[in-house]
């Protein structure tokens, strides 16, 4: 009934880990391998709601009712590649040296792919999908590393221009600005 209190049960095991939760919808059940790591989540009443993961130095698997997600690892354990039975395509990425994304290739059903431009401290200044510039985003950042301004310029989107923040001295946004909001107006908007 509505306006009635709600409770939820959560139990551990012996070492700490999350085991359960139950309320008077049902129970999902987390089943861990020695090191915590899931092995499988169970919703009760609804096997389809079943996920399994499998974990591998270099292709780590998770299974829904969607099927099986393989995740393909480098040498330095980074995602390179993930194939997605929902769409029956894969996604490759592509680090630079700092173990940051540089080139995310999007399913082939789609033929876009995001280039990542970082600084020398490993911040995000560029994101370009292609092809056809698609979507194209620059940002910049004070010496706190507060992003200052990101340009934004997204095919047959209203909003394209440039958002703009303020930080106090302890560094907390104070102001968050677009030239253009989604509705076309120009002028501040709230802090997100």
């Amino acid at each position: 009934m509505a306006g009635q209190p709600r409770t939820t049960t959560y139990t551990y095991t012996g070492s700490g880990s999350f085991w359960s939760a139950s309320d008077t919808g049902g129970t999902i059940t987390v089943n861990a391998d020695r090191l915590g790591r899931p092995l499988n989540v169970a919703v009760s009443g609804d096997t389809a709601a079943t996920t399994t993961y499998g974990y591998s130095c270099t292709a780590p698997i998770r299974t829904d009712a969607s099927g099986a997600n393989t995740m393909t690892l480098d040498t330095a354990g980074r995602t390179v590649r993930i194939d997605d039975p929902l769409h029956a395509a894969d996604w490759q990425f592509a680090c630079g040296a700092r173990g940051e994304f540089v080139t995310t290739t999007w399913p082939t059903t789609t033929a876009l792919s995001t280039t990542s431009s970082s600084d020398g401290m490993g911040r995000l200044v560029r994101r370009t999908t292609a092809p056809g510039q698609r979507a194209d985003a620059t940002l910049a950042y004070n010496r706190a590393g507060n992003r200052l301004t990101e340009a934004s310029t997204v095919t047959g989107d209203p909003s394209n221009g440039p958002a703009t923040t303020g930080y106090d001295p302890l560094g907390r946004l104070t102001a968050y600005s677009l030239a253009i909001d989604r509705r076309g107006r120009e002028g501040p908007v709230a802090p997100p």
